[in-house]
């Protein structure tokens, strides 16, 4: 409490500038920017400071700017991208346009070496993206050299050719649904079925390429293809439809789905929360992420706690021993009818086999002797060697 005092008494300035102390050393030692992650929170407190830096950057003084730039060159360089979000797209066009303008060509795939392929590939995408690039963009492109000016109208060209192809695609997509109200199947038997699954998947995957244009067209097919549509943009809202279809088969079958259980759907849902134990465990679930998940259910909740810390199971097994002998003062016999009290027997018994192979740590065999007396005269026991027969 003192130091958050102490906090409170240092000058804005001062404590801005104290930030950026902190960015540099951090960035001196891992040779990295922090990431969020919510196993090291002093990293997470960095990251989070800098996410609220890239959110005001209009907002920060010259002086701030520079100051921050100077912690490292890799600070300087995502300040860049900050300031301009054309920062690296006018990074490869420069040295696309110096190509071009050295060896009065564009580059080729089959004729140059790799760091000219680099630029063959870049180039392809501008033809790919040429309906989402800004103005200033493709002036830039115009005036590399008149080879491109050429270029990119033959690729506008396309783009309005591919439009009317589009427009077609989006129309045989709402003729469809209309006929059937739903969406087509990759294993269909129609043999014009098919050909509209695989081009309403490809659209799906590439969602956020599209331009606004082709976003308008294809939410306006049907609501369902609107919905899928929009669940791809916002990736979050997936995940959240996943959280809850695992509730809802937590709350039918009272457990967690199974990763190998033989019904498809079950074994979907397990191995997802599987992955997102992986994903916590990493630091790449944000605070936010981990809230929702153990609001969804406390079966769901518990399982979380065991991700973030393994003990968590454990330390409950504790209090339920604990709750028993305050209620009973006595031991759990493992005769006992009551199916609770025959488990935390066969638990205790289980510690004392974890004990004698050397996995308890000093502090879970302490936690364990301050239960109750009667537990700590039983550690005490183990602890005793066993005596050796007489030869």
């Amino acid at each position: 409490m003192a130091e958050r005092v102490d906090s409170w008494a240092i000058h804005p300035v001062q404590s801005w500038a104290n930030w950026c102390q902190d960015i540099a050393a951090f960035i001196s030692c891992f040779q990295r920017l922090p990431r969020r992650s919510d196993q090291a929170k002093d990293e997470n407190a960095k990251f989070k400071w800098l996410e609220r830096q890239r959110k005001q950057v209009t907002m920060l003084s010259p002086d701030q700017i520079g100051q921050l730039s100077k912690a490292s060159p890799l600070m300087a360089e995502r300040i860049q991208k900050w300031i301009d979000p054309l920062f690296n797209w006018r990074r490869t066009f420069g040295k696309f346009s110096e190509f071009v303008k050295l060896n009065a060509r564009i580059p080729s795939k089959h004729k140059d070496d790799a760091s000219a392929r680099v630029l063959e590939s870049w180039m392809r995408n501008q033809a790919r993206d040429i309906k989402i690039l800004r103005d200033e963009q493709l002036e830039l492109l115009r005036n590399v050299h008149p080879m491109m000016r050429q270029k990119i109208e033959e690729w506008l060209h396309s783009a309005r050719n591919n439009m009317v192809i589009y427009e077609k695609r989006c129309q045989d997509l709402t003729d469809f649904l209309e006929h059937h109200d739903r969406i087509p199947k990759h294993c269909a038997s129609f043999s014009n079925e098919r050909p509209l699954a695989v081009w309403l998947s490809q659209q799906l995957k590439s969602v956020r390429k599209l331009s606004p244009e082709q976003l308008d067209m294809i939410r306006a097919t049907h609501p369902k293809v609107a919905s899928l549509v929009q669940e791809r943009s916002d990736p979050l809202l997936k995940w959240q439809a996943q959280c809850y279809a695992v509730k809802a088969f937590v709350d039918a079958n009272g457990r967690c789905a199974y990763t190998e259980a033989v019904d498809p759907h079950e074994r979907q849902l397990g191995r997802w929360l599987f992955y997102q134990s992986r994903c916590c465990r990493a630091g790449k679930l944000t605070n936010e992420a981990v809230e929702f998940l153990r609001s969804c259910h406390p079966i769901i909740a518990e399982r979380v706690d065991r991700w973030q810390d393994p003990q968590s199971l454990w330390r409950g097994r504790i209090r339920e021993l604990s709750a028993f002998l305050r209620e009973f003062a006595r031991s759990p016999r493992i005769s006992a009818r009551d199916r609770n009290e025959k488990s935390l027997s066969l638990w205790i018994a289980s510690q004392s086999q974890e004990f004698k192979a050397g996995n308890l740590s000093p502090e879970q065999i302490e936690e364990f002797k301050n239960i109750h007396e009667l537990i700590a005269a039983r550690v005490d026991k183990w602890q005793v060697p066993a005596s050796t027969p007489l030869g």
